[in-house]
């Protein structure tokens, strides 16, 4: 955070427009390449085990407070935390 604080404000903003533009594009590729790890994966003898949903509840539990704390010792910021919380919500709510 150092370095980016001692950017202009406008390359700041110019920085931020840039990725913003790509982000999109960028999580479907990401998706796409995603999907074939894992079907690669299953084809070399993975086999998935199933959460039941109280052990995904309690995994939840455990980690989201890890993110916190990590947005509080400033490895990201608290809006990008919220950003790819948010980014989970849509994707979760599409399946």
């Amino acid at each position: 955070m150092k370095a980016w604080n001692q950017l202009p404000k406008e390359d700041q903003i110019a920085i931020d427009n840039y990725v913003k533009s790509m982000e999109k594009d960028f999580r479907q590729k990401i998706r796409v390449i995603n999907e074939k790890g894992i079907a690669a994966m299953y084809q070399n003898g993975m086999k998935e085990v199933k959460m039941t949903p109280a052990e995904i509840d309690a995994l939840k539990k455990k980690v989201i407070p890890v993110w916190d704390k990590f947005a509080k010792k400033e490895y990201y910021t608290k809006d990008d935390l919220n950003y790819v919380k948010n980014l989970l919500l849509e994707f979760r709510s599409k399946k």
